[in-house]
């Protein structure tokens, strides 16, 4: 396969050579300049407009952490591909991810706690895990990746009878789960129908951000307070949404930013 390559990128002195290869990358820092790398000229923010996967897209923030050693996850991942342009090196960069999200698990599980409480660490080395063991981890994580999505697609015949698909609406009252540090919006009041997970807008930097849809319940799980608003131009009646756990089950917002 054959990589379109950027200048070199230096990192605290660090650069990675010309010829470094997916197969080469050992650490999250690595992973990050090499998708910083992938990105060349294209700015974060630029490549963040072209983010978008569905419902799911980076903000430029996002694509920062990501660059600077934040582990994204393979949904972050094919974003952030789309967004440069490179979605054809999803399935190799994923087996890296992969294996490190697998290693670094591993080097969690490697510490023990005395009945004193105080922690002791296995000493490793500075990399994570030698290559073969990630290539290892990362067939193990795909063959459980698979035998789950057979599970999940399997018919349940004692499930809901009023769930109409996968991805479609669900009738009835949701439960409005929202991961952590998101902002969570669902095309139906009650936090049911189409649910959509978004990064929270910063103060530094806040601009308007429009949602793909009219959203009629809302959860915000960050640590912003965000303003939902009417119109998708961030104008018209506005909602505040407390940070935290904010929960709004019944409203009608086409946009949102911090407030």
């Amino acid at each position: 396969m054959v990589l379109r390559w950027s200048e070199g990128i230096d990192r605290g002195g660090v650069m990675l050579a010309d010829d470094f290869r997916p197969g080469d990358i050992e650490t999250a820092d690595e992973f990050g300049m090499f998708l910083r790398r992938l990105r060349g000229r294209l700015t974060q923010e630029a490549l963040a407009r072209h983010s978008v996967l569905g419902h799911v897209a980076l903000s430029r923030r996002r694509v920062s952490y990501i660059e600077n050693g934040t582990l994204p996850t393979a949904e972050q991942l094919r974003c952030y591909l789309g967004g440069c342009g490179q979605p054809e090196l999803f399935d190799e960069l994923e087996a890296v991810r992969s294996g490190l999200a697998c290693a670094a698990l591993a080097g969690q599980a490697g510490e023990t706690t005395t009945p004193a409480g105080d922690t002791l660490t296995a000493e490793r080395s500075p990399r994570l895990l030698p290559k073969w063991q990630i290539t290892a981890a990362a067939v193990v994580i795909v063959a459980v990746g698979l035998v789950v999505a057979l599970v999940v697609r399997s018919p349940d015949p004692l499930g809901p009878a009023n769930l109409a698909s996968a991805d479609g609406p669900v009738s009835g009252s949701g439960s409005p789960s929202c991961a952590q540090g998101f902002v969570c919006f669902w095309s139906e009041s009650g936090f049911t129908g189409t649910k959509i997970q978004l990064d929270p807008d910063w103060a530094t930097g806040s601009h308007c951000i429009r949602l793909p849809f009219a959203a009629r319940s809302l959860v915000n799980n960050s640590r912003e307070r965000q303003r939902g608003f009417a119109n998708s131009d961030c104008t018209g009646t506005g909602t505040v949404l407390q940070h935290g756990g904010g929960v709004e089950p019944s409203v009608e917002v086409n946009a949102y930013k911090h407030s």
